[in-house]
């Protein structure tokens, strides 16, 4: 008969220096367990290859947050990954990456379907989404509030014409889901691609009329500073036609962030409620 030491656990850190090597501490928590982060070390992968029908379907989960400690043990597990990610993303409100392979296979995993309708906040530290890829997240995530990320930039072989092209294409794919995303924190500790990030804001502020607030660190002024200089050259150029011309752009500072408001009215003023 299986031990069950922890039958009403409801936070859990798995990774680094774990003292077991079996599922000891997933078993019989099913309905009690909200919130699991997990370091994807040797040790704890082989937990999950091993013992995956202990996190299969926990009634409770609603936050996890996934740590890439090497790329190697991510590319050599990537089954297992993208296993435990297919059984627990549903159930999730927040979800927190940092890696970039890890965002590869939940980008593997995405379809619009209605499982993964709970997604309120998603993060993704240390990697960067290509544009097209974003819309993905967005279209798969449509109850989605709040968004960290930033865009990755496309070649130098890619024209301003073309982007235009792609800018509208997508448009025309977001704006009738009338997304209720509210905050996009442009994640810190990354250099900022100026014109796709200027881009991207264009899209979604276009195409998502909650989206009221684009957030970035205070060492990222110079880049907030051009992206929202491209952006108002944006609006009043070449995107006219898909900006609404009540929409409002303004750059303020509230520590510890620049943010890029949006609003049909200078004097609607929604500050964000980010982290």
């Amino acid at each position: 008969m299986d031990i069950v030491p922890f039958p009403r656990l409801t936070a859990l850190e798995m990774g680094f220096d774990c003292p077991f090597n079996d599922d000891v501490l997933l078993r019989g928590n099913h309905g009690t367990l909200k919130e699991l982060v997990v370091r994807l070390d040797y040790k704890t992968m082989n937990i999950l290859s091993t013992y995956q029908a202990s996190l299969r379907d926990p009634s409770r989960l609603s936050y996890l947050v996934i740590v890439e400690t090497n790329p190697e043990i991510s590319k050599q597990y990537a089954h297992t990954i993208h296993n435990f990610m297919s059984n627990i993303l549903p159930q999730l409100h927040k979800l927190f990456i940092n890696g970039q392979n890890i965002l590869d296979h939940l980008l593997d995993l995405l379809a619009p379907n209605p499982i993964y309708y709970k997604l309120q906040r998603l993060a993704m530290f240390g990697c960067k989404v290509p544009l097209v890829q974003l819309v993905k997240l967005l279209q798969a995530f449509p109850t989605l509030k709040r968004l960290s990320c930033n865009v990755k930039s496309f070649g130098r072989e890619t024209s301003e014409a073309e982007l235009a092209l792609l800018i509208r294409s997508l448009h025309k794919k977001l704006k009738p889901l009338s997304l209720p995303i509210g905050e996009w924190l442009v994640a810190c500790g990354q250099a900022v691609s100026v014109n796709i990030t200027a881009l991207s804001i264009i899209l979604l502020a276009s195409a998502c009329p909650h989206l009221k607030s684009i957030c970035f660190s205070m060492h990222s002024e110079d880049e907030a500073l051009k992206v929202f200089s491209r952006v108002c050259a944006l609006q009043a150029g070449e995107f006219r036609d898909i900006v609404d011309s009540n929409m409002y752009f303004s750059l303020t500072t509230i520590s510890p962030y620049l943010v890029i408001r949006i609003s049909t009215s200078v004097f609607s003023l929604n500050l964000p409620k980010f982290y």
